[in-house]
């Protein structure tokens, strides 16, 4: 997998929110894809499942039942506690842990805020799932937190209106949107694959950008959520 951030000044962007509008645009694809790259690649990364309402991370690397991210903002676990190691050289990976009653109010707590402090001292990157800024507040928390954001998009059901006012929600909370990654473009004879197409260009400061005006990264990738299904079954 190729990855190509448009964004020059990686060192302030340590921490990176993946997120999308809708659920099935393959945002959790894309940030495992997008681990899994940098960590081939050299760079010390941590993996967060912070989708505390359908979290899925933990079917791709057989982490069912581990303490994960929920522990560790309740201060029943330490941060080397829940860091799993993974058979990716560099990848270590925090799954969400036990579900709470109120996702929200857990995510934008203090405790969540120090959580990425901490893992951003501890790794080159940290790269955190979401669920969808249009499904609950949670993204919006976890942006206020993080250094960066990555927009998910669908082409086959992206909505102008609605990734505008998705991007606008993002930058409220985060100005720094690194850009949009435009998902589900299936090449003839690999459909098998997820693969991803855009441009590339410089962008320094995104606030006052428009959704199609904001870089699009190119990500391909060769896992799916079939492997994921067929790892769980395996763990």
């Amino acid at each position: 997998m190729n990855v190509e951030f448009s964004y020059q000044d990686t060192d302030k962007s340590k921490s990176i929110l993946v997120t999308s509008a809708l659920p099935g645009e393959g945002k959790t694809t894309n940030v495992t894809n997008l681990a899994i790259a940098m960590a081939r690649g050299g760079k010390s990364v941590v993996l967060v499942d912070a989708d505390l309402r359908k979290p899925a991370i933990h079917l791709a690397f057989g982490l069912k039942g581990r303490q994960g991210l929920t522990n560790l903002l309740t201060g029943t676990a330490t941060v080397e506690e829940v860091l799993h190691e993974t058979s990716v050289e560099n990848l270590r990976v925090i799954p969400s842990g036990p579900l709470p009653p109120n996702p929200t109010l857990m995510l934008k707590s203090n405790a969540m805020r120090e959580a990425v402090k901490t893992l951003a001292e501890k790794a080159d990157y940290v790269f955190i799932d979401s669920p969808p800024v249009l499904g609950a507040a949670d993204p919006l928390a976890i942006a206020a937190s993080v250094d960066a954001v990555i927009l998910v998009v669908d082409s086959k059901k992206a909505r102008r209106t609605l990734v505008e006012r998705t991007t606008q929600s993002l930058q409220q909370a985060n100005e720094t949107v690194l850009g949009v990654v435009l998902n589900k473009v299936v090449e003839k004879r690999e459909a098998y694959y997820y693969r991803y197409y855009g441009y590339q260009e410089s962008i320094n400061d995104s606030k006052d950008k428009k959704w199609w005006q904001l870089p699009v990264q190119r990500l391909t990738g060769v896992f799916t959520r079939n492997e994921a299904r067929e790892r769980d079954k395996k763990g």
